[in-house]
């Protein structure tokens, strides 16, 4: 499985049995998306008390990997929807919207992401809003 999606530069994904805790894993792909996505990774600790970190990916572009997964999906999963519209809520003016803009246009998204603002700052509007 592993060696299929390193070929088909894909995903994969690694279970812990026994506390079903899973780590899913996106091989790099060769684009200029996916490869500044990889530069603005983020490194979090896993846990406070246990010396392990690992790179995760930016929030804006968790946005935009929920976005277009949702269309990819044919735009029925609420989870991806909801998910993205979280984060915009969650993280408001500290996403990079500009950037944010700038690839969902590329990569066919944008009204996705006009439609997902709108509906975060609705339920919690500007004005309302606080960062976390």
């Amino acid at each position: 499985m592993i060696v299929d999606a390193v070929a088909n530069q894909s995903s994969f994904n690694i279970i812990h049995i026994e506390s079903s805790f899973k780590i899913d894993f996106f091989v790099l792909r060769n684009s200029p998306y996916h490869q500044e996505e990889f530069s603005r990774r983020v490194l979090k600790r896993v846990d406070p008390g246990v010396d392990l970190a690992v790179d995760v990916q930016a929030p804006e572009d968790t946005v935009l990997s929920k976005l277009h997964w949702y269309r990819q999906g044919g735009a029925v999963s609420d989870t991806q929807w909801r998910d993205a519209v979280g984060i915009l809520k969650a993280k408001g003016t500290q996403l990079d919207r500009a950037d944010m803009q700038k690839w969902t246009n590329e990569l066919g998204d944008f009204d996705l992401l006009t439609e997902a603002t709108q509906e975060a700052e609705a339920v919690v509007g500007p004005a309302e809003r606080r960062d976390v």
